[in-house]
């Protein structure tokens, strides 16, 4: 069963940032900025993806002040490590429209075609830009949120011979097929498929939930 990979939200935090308790007025802050995040999100589920997007960018940006949040060449969203954008990019997220069912990751089909594009993003990040500062991936639709730490990205991608093999060969024209559908489901998805079976570790919250 796919859910039995996933870790809860106590789980994917680290024990660390567990054990700093934040104050009653910084959960109530907090509480309130998500109950207006959601009510956005609710009232404009019918929008395009990039309106959604904005207002999820909105809540990132209030909720993280102290990071550059911004588009980086294809990902839709990255939390940079700086405040500028000259920073390395810290966290890809691959945002998807709400009725955008077919793309978006799920408990039932995890290998879903944005789980590919983060992990294709993820690969150019580390391979192409030599950035080692990427800490986690995130898929989401605004109210699911699936959530890879690096550690399980580079064990289960970068560490892959034979997919950095590929990849890089596509990076240079050499493979069959030159498009990133290509790259998505014939480099890419059965990879994710070997580290599904070999159990990867992927965190998942619904944001309606709390």
């Amino acid at each position: 069963m796919a859910e039995k990979r996933l870790l809860n939200l106590k789980q994917l935090i680290n024990r660390n940032v567990q054990a700093v308790m934040p104050q009653e007025d910084q959960k109530e802050n907090f509480k309130n900025i998500i109950t207006v995040y959601i009510t956005k999100l609710e009232g404009n589920e019918n929008q395009s993806e990039e309106f959604q997007k904005g207002i999820f960018r909105d809540f990132l940006e209030e909720v993280i002040p102290d990071k550059q949040i911004n588009t980086s060449d294809r990902i839709d969203l990255a939390i940079y490590n700086g405040k500028s954008s000259e920073s390395s990019v810290g966290v890809i997220v691959e945002y998807k429209k709400l009725d955008n069912k077919a793309e978006m990751i799920s408990k039932d089909n995890l290998n879903a075609k944005g789980f590919r594009e983060l992990i294709s993003y993820y690969l150019k990040e580390r391979i192409i830009n030599k950035n080692l500062e990427v800490k986690r991936g995130i898929v989401t639709n605004g109210y699911e949120f699936f959530v890879i730490d690096s550690k399980e990205l580079e064990k289960y991608f970068i560490k892959n011979k034979k997919l950095i093999e590929n990849f890089k060969k596509f990076e240079k024209r050499q493979l069959s097929g030159t498009t990133t559908d290509f790259l998505y489901d014939e480099v890419v998805a059965p990879e994710i498929d070997k580290a599904l079976n070999k159990k990867i570790k992927i965190g998942y919250f619904n944001l309606q939930d709390y």
